[in-house]
């Protein structure tokens, strides 16, 4: 079918509402990716105090544009929705059972109200802004663009002299981010650098400043899942190219090279997290984190339905004198507080949006980058953050669950069917 025929009506000729009114807001709609994909950073960043004379809510704001496209869209193709959104709309659906034996807690107020608004657009968004490969590839972009802006500042600390015994941040506020957001955009140039002609050696290069961060960050569970990433993808993708593998063995070494050159700039906290990991040392943090892994395991047995919005918290502060902790395991906090059905569900829609996203891979390239994503940013939902500290997560079963069509619709068959 030629390009006439899709975007013409095919019984009158004439171009369909929905085609020319996408042609219309196209710049909108890239803006609207773009504010989209910023939604997942400031929240980390709107804490910096370098950000402090900003008048408002960063999340806020940007939430209400990405809403508001959102809902334009809906509009344009008069309120149309996949079969696949409408699993993540079941998936909510199920989650607000729990509200009718939730005994509300500030915390438990409030990680419902952003649950059930941030994430549930995070998981439901993605149909309506990124609707082709080409959209998809610009979601990729934005994720290592914002994330190695986000290294720079890393860098410029590591640069001033600013080891202060302490862990950088760069221009957020914490830690685990960091080493996310550098590892996000470490992936997707790695994963890019496969398919990428001339350009591999550069996108190289820029992999190593990126590896760099991570460490520095300290940030254990991010920096583990990068290398075993990294590691599948090679094995995966690479093996059968010379050239790709040789890169690969240059980065490894390069890598190491690196490490070794500027071990003493690396703030020492971070080396003693990393070494403690190696020789197999349990800080405080991991004591923490495997103590609520096993008493959310054991609450799991014996309440079916869960404890409700922040109930974990409520029933184990661990001392802490607060209501506020959480497993640090997204499949472990949803079945400790919305029960066995809502962690079933989850754990049914990731594995087949993995799934669907792996076979994209297998056929284009071009969609390897947001796998080597997907399946890294997954693989630390189950060792740090709360459900809303994770909901980047949501945005990428979104698309992953569309994965195999996005690779096969143009961006003319998406106007002629209005999506």
């Amino acid at each position: 079918m030629n390009t006439v025929q899709t975007v013409f009506h095919p019984h009158v000729g004439a171009p369909t509402v929905p085609a020319l009114q996408r042609r219309s807001i196209a710049p909108l709609t890239f803006a609207a990716q773009v504010v989209f994909v910023l939604l997942f950073f400031v929240g980390d960043a709107k804490g910096n105090p370098w950000f402090a004379w900003i008048p408002f809510d960063l999340t806020v704001a940007t939430g209400c544009v990405v809403l508001t496209f959102g809902l334009l869209s809906l509009l344009i193709t008069n309120g149309k929705i996949s079969k696949q959104v409408m699993w993540m709309i079941a998936f909510f659906f199920v989650m607000s059972f729990a509200a009718w034996w939730t005994q509300w807690t500030p915390y438990g107020l409030d990680k419902a109200e952003r649950f059930f608004t941030l994430a549930f657009m995070a998981a439901v968004l993605p149909e309506m802004l990124f609707t082709d490969l080409a959209a998809v590839k610009r979601f990729v972009a934005c994720i290592i663009v914002f994330g190695t802006v986000i290294s720079l500042g890393a860098l410029f600390q590591l640069a001033g002299g600013s080891r202060l015994g302490e862990r950088v941040t760069g221009f957020i506020t914490m830690t685990i981010s960091l080493g996310r957001f550098a590892g996000m955009a470490l992936l997707g140039l790695y994963a890019t650098m496969f398919r990428s002609g001339g350009k591999k050696l550069w996108l190289l290069l820029l992999c190593l400043p990126l590896f760099l961060v991570v460490v520095a960050s300290g940030a254990r569970g991010p920096l583990i899942f990068l290398v075993g990433v990294i590691a599948l993808l090679t094995a995966r993708f690479s093996l059968s190219n010379r050239y790709s593998l040789v890169l690969a063995l240059v980065l490894i070494l390069a890598t190491g090279l690196l490490l070794s050159r500027y071990a003493e700039s690396l703030p020492q906290a971070s080396i003693n997290r990393i070494e403690g990991l190696l020789q197999r040392q349990y800080d405080d943090s991991a004591n923490e984190r495997v103590t609520a892994g096993s008493a959310a395991a054991e609450s799991i047995g014996r309440n079916p339905f869960g404890l409700g919005f922040g109930g974990f918290g409520r029933a184990y502060s661990f001392g802490m004198g607060t209501d506020r902790s959480y497993p640090h395991n997204l499949v472990l906090e949803i079945a400790a507080e919305n029960g066995w059905l809502a962690a079933a569900l989850f754990v049914c829609i990731a594995g087949f949006a993995l799934l669907r996203s792996y076979r994209a891979a297998v056929l284009e390239p071009e969609f390897r980058p947001f796998l080597a994503i997907f399946v890294f940013l997954l693989a630390n939902t189950l060792v740090s953050g709360d459900i809303n500290d994770n909901r980047l997560v949501f945005a990428l079963l979104g698309i992953g669950l569309q994965a195999q069509t996005l690779c096969t619709k143009t961006p003319d068959m998406q106007y002629q069917s209005g999506l």
